[in-house]
């Protein structure tokens, strides 16, 4: 009787551990969601002209800047509260555009 609650609890915790592990992405994982997320965003391609190319994408705290060789812009990231194990839900916020200032 012992030894089928230990094995029993080994399962359980077992379980457990990989329903938990499964349920999280790693940092690397998240943050190719959210550039994934920001480059198939029809705001990206209304925002920017056809013409530009995608120089840098660089993550600030909460947001990234895309810079290409016109433009610059922000693109917010508002992480939505959790409701239980898996990937970080997030939505995407995207600033108006400056010019790059040509250097003289």
């Amino acid at each position: 009787m012992m030894g089928n609650m230990r094995h029993v609890l080994f399962i359980v915790l077992c379980l457990g551990c990989c329903t938990f592990g499964f349920g999280l992405l790693s940092p690397l994982s998240q943050s190719v969601r959210e550039i994934e997320a920001i480059l198939k965003n029809h705001d990206l391609h209304r925002e920017l002209l056809q013409s530009e190319t995608i120089l840098d994408i660089r993550r600030l705290d909460n947001s990234y800047i895309i810079i290409t060789n016109q433009h610059q812009m922000v693109v917010d990231i508002l992480y939505l509260p959790a409701k239980g194990p898996g990937p970080q839900k997030f939505e995407l916020k995207f600033n108006t555009p400056t010019r790059i200032e040509e250097e003289a």
